[in-house]
């Protein structure tokens, strides 16, 4: 089941069906990796305990430290048997904080700048989601904007598009109201004076696709680049 809600989110639609956009799909770049901290299936976890990462930390202030993984494994109570323990638990070691583990070419060592965030939201069938977030890092500035699209009382699409300075770049697409884009980290992740991302892509209420977009390797007039994502399920 896991194997087919991937393939529903990441893969294109053929035939007579709508071919649905999201730059999770598009980041297949060699030299960046993003590993959530927490709890995971054992497929989900591609990563050997103590490998070498960088760890995004957040306390009063943020940055990025050299750490080793720590992945143990644990019972996971929806997919094992008594004797068995598949489940996956990542932390990174001594790093209580760590939000995230990455690789990346263009990440270094050293503070990060957080953006502050202001987040408007809208009613989602019974539950609140995002509409507009506007992300500011000293004169820079993001918005991030869930639009809905309804014909004959139905929704018939939902966007997740970024703006700034009158430049726009659409992130996701979906026939699905799961995708909401939730902003996991926003910040100058990569020291470039600009405003990197971590946003959830999915449009799939049981699945989560962060996934990691920097301004630094942003083609053309694109405001980021999907450089890593994470696919992982809940129950």
């Amino acid at each position: 089941m896991r194997v087919i809600m991937l393939l529903l989110l990441l893969a294109p639609v053929t035939g007579d069906c709508q071919i649905w956009r999201n730059v999770a799909a598009e980041s297949k770049n060699p030299g960046y990796a993003l590993q959530p901290i927490g709890e995971f299936h054992g497929g989900e976890a591609n990563l050997e305990d103590g490998s070498d990462w960088f760890a995004l930390r957040c306390g009063e202030t943020c940055s990025v430290v050299s750490v080793r993984a720590a992945v143990a494994a644990e019972f996971d109570p929806l997919l094992d048997s008594e004797d068995e323990a598949t489940g996956r638990r990542v932390r990174a070691r001594g790093v209580p904080e760590a939000l995230f583990l990455l690789r990346g070419t263009r990440l270094s060592r050293g503070t990060v700048l957080q953006s502050t965030l202001e987040e408007s939201t809208g009613t989602n069938g019974d539950e609140e989601a995002p509409m507009t977030t506007r992300l500011v890092l000293g004169k820079k500035e993001l918005l991030l904007r869930r639009v809905v699209e309804s014909a004959g009382g139905e929704v018939a699409r939902v966007r997740v598009i970024l703006e700034s300075g009158g430049r726009s770049q659409l992130l996701a697409e979906s026939d699905s109201t799961d995708l909401a884009g939730y902003v996991l980290w926003s910040g100058d992740l990569d020291h470039d004076g600009e405003i990197d991302l971590v946003v959830d892509l999915s449009d799939h209420y049981n699945m989560s696709v962060p996934t990691l977009l920097l301004s630094s390797e942003a083609i053309g007039a694109d405001l980021v680049a999907a450089v890593a994502t994470h696919v992982s399920t809940g129950c």
